[in-house]
């Protein structure tokens, strides 16, 4: 029982501590992503 109670704890701090991380390495990338389109857009339109 014991066991089963650390093993939920340390999934709740993974959790809370992976998945907020993958979260804004996701947000930079989708940031970059739509900067390189806005550029790429610019240059056809021009």
């Amino acid at each position: 029982m014991e066991g089963l109670v650390v093993l939920l704890g340390l999934t709740l701090i993974g959790v809370g501590v992976v998945l907020p991380i993958s979260a804004f390495i996701r947000s930079g990338r989708a940031v970059r992503d739509t900067e390189a389109l806005r550029r790429r857009l610019a240059s056809i339109a021009s």
